[in-house]
């Protein structure tokens, strides 16, 4: 979702499938880079995006200017010069299309884990993408605790994280909507003010960076609050899912460590 808001100012989709039409051209043309995408067909590439582009969660900001590393199955992972000149690729033709540098190294890192996800779908012999009509909570619950997480589902059926989540947080699945939602939040302690967690809501945005933390009125008092939306009417890419979930996690554990005065109930403390 992050690069295609972010391409609507260059061109929307058509320019994203020109990039990774370009893209699949010159790393074909280079014989120490075509493995990369060996087996992959272009059409499969660009169908990967359209669906499954919401589920590159934005990073840190920090994380745009480090040294990008592969998400795809580690037997099929090249070496880190090979990658790093698809990335150097990459990034030179979305500076073609006239696209500011410091946009294009962001969309590039959105592009590539999509593209690092239909590589390692190539390579499945097991079914990695959920069809819409298998999705329930039964499904995340054990897909979960299969993956070495403690999660449990709740008495309204929505899904609790906690063991190896930065930080514990819900899955629901909304069926008539097609969508799942990551919901994260920490309840004020007694004579905490919902204004002083609105304070702290800010201060855990700017820290985060990369959710919409903010402050409500609960029935038990003020509570710091975070939501994200997953649609699902194109299937869940399992990978894609797990990875999303921890980073959700993650920039939820971020915010709370912005509350130095202790004012909401740390599950972690």
């Amino acid at each position: 979702m992050v690069a295609f808001a972010m391409m609507e100012k260059y061109g929307g989709l058509p320019t994203i499938k020109k990039v990774i039409e370009d893209l699949y051209e010159v790393v074909g043309e280079k014989r120490d880079l075509r493995h990369y995408f060996f087996n992959i067909k272009l059409e499969n590439l660009i169908r990967d995006q359209q669906l499954f582009h919401a589920y590159s969660m934005r990073k840190p900001d920090r994380f745009y200017r480090e040294q990008i590393m592969q998400t795809a199955n580690s037997d099929i992972q090249v070496s880190m010069s090979v990658f790093d000149e698809v990335m150097l690729s990459l990034v030179d033709i979305l500076r073609s299309k006239r696209i500011l540098k410091d946009d294009a190294a962001r969309i590039a890192v959105h592009l590539i884990e999509i593209m690092e996800e239909t590589r390692s779908q190539a390579g499945d012999t097991v079914v990695t993408v959920w069809k819409p009509v298998d999705i329930n909570n039964e499904l995340i619950n054990t897909f979960y605790n299969n993956n070495r997480t403690d999660s449990r589902i709740e008495k309204n059926g929505d899904v609790y994280a906690t063991r190896n989540f930065p930080y514990p947080f819900w899955t629901r699945v909304v069926m008539d909507k097609k969508q799942i939602l990551f919901i994260a939040q920490a309840f004020a302690r007694d004579g905490v003010r919902l204004e002083q967690v609105e304070e702290l809501a800010i201060k855990a945005n700017q820290r985060a960076g990369t959710l919409n933390l903010e402050a409500r009125e609960g029935p038990n008092g003020p509570v710091l609050f975070a939501r994200h939306v997953l649609p699902f009417e194109h299937g869940i890419p399992t990978r894609l899912l797990l990875r999303a979930a921890k980073q959700f996690s993650r920039g939820f554990e971020t915010g709370m460590n912005a509350d130095k005065e202790d004012l909401l109930k740390n599950v972690l403390k």
